[in-house]
């Protein structure tokens, strides 16, 4: 038993094998770690500063010891309902140690004014302190996760829960503006959703001829299509044109047919000159078939 009747924790050893007399020796000092030895602390370690008393592990305390250094004092002026105070709770047997005694649970709850709220020996838990000594794997400290914004009240602050893993040292389990003795960590955020899909491409455009067109002789686009264009390949604009040595009948003599008719090239040829000079771009096609 070390000074101050603190034991360390029987068989203890961390994560490499290493016991508290070692820590002892070599890390720790006084119930705190020496400035050298400090990386050896925290999770990655485990928690020396929990099982060797060297290290900063608080004194062993037998059943029914609420001692005054524990913090815990009880509320000023409380009494439940029926008038008993925390000091008629004590005398009278219905708590000690920090727990209601067997078969006085019934003078607990809301009902009694929550004496277990309120008396340390009904068990009103003592105000959170930070763990002594404690820094993250990067050196910061509680005071340093609250200034930065990090944790506050007890809990992790809306996009800064990433901080509360065990890669940055678990602080929820040290620090009581991160929420030390509240028993889990935090949830982590919700993943943000997936980006909605892309918008289906728009429907080919349908090439429809121009109602209503004929050229100067009368001819309307079925006609052009019976005597002077053809498609090849599919009835698309990039496959229809004039048949070779009918590029004659396009252009501005004729109306431009291949601006109205869709088997002239429309929405794929450029107008074709008075006379043929400039003709389609679409490749020409032969006349069979």
């Amino acid at each position: 038993m070390r000074p101050g009747g603190c034991v360390d924790t029987p068989g203890w050893v961390n994560s490499i094998g290493v016991d508290c007399d070692v820590y002892a020796s070599e890390h720790c000092a006084g119930g705190r770690f020496l400035p050298a030895g400090a990386w050896a602390s925290g999770v990655d370690f485990g928690e020396p500063e929990k099982h060797c008393c060297a290290c900063g592990k608080p004194p062993d305390r037998g059943p029914g010891d609420i001692s005054s250094d524990s913090g815990c004092v009880d509320t000023v002026g409380w009494q439940n309902l029926f008038g008993a105070t925390c000091d008629d709770y004590s005398s009278a047997g219905r708590c000690a140690g920090g727990a209601f005694t067997p078969g006085e649970e019934w003078t607990s709850g809301h009902d009694f004014g929550e004496p277990e709220k309120h008396c340390c020996e009904c068990g009103k838990p003592a105000p959170c302190v930070d763990t002594p000594h404690w820094r993250n794997h990067y050196g910061a400290t509680c005071s340093l996760y609250e200034a930065e914004g990090h944790c506050r009240d007890g809990a992790f602050l809306p996009a800064h829960e990433y901080t509360a893993a065990a890669e940055f040292g678990s602080p929820w389990k040290h620090c009581c503006a991160c929420g030390k003795g509240r028993g889990s960590p935090p949830p982590l955020p919700p993943p943000p959703p997936p980006p909605p899909p892309p918008p289906p491409p728009p429907p080919p455009q349908r090439c429809t001829d121009t109602p209503g067109w004929r050229n100067p002789f009368g001819k309307d686009c079925a006609e052009m299509a019976a005597e002077h264009c053809r498609c090849a390949g599919g009835f698309r604009p990039e496959d229809c044109g004039f048949v070779v040595g009918h590029e004659w009948t396009g252009g501005v003599t004729y109306l431009s047919p291949e601006l109205h008719c869709c088997i002239c090239g429309k929405g794929r040829l450029r107008p074709v000159l008075q006379g043929g000079a400039t003709l389609a771009v679409a490749p020409r096609h032969s006349s069979r078939g």
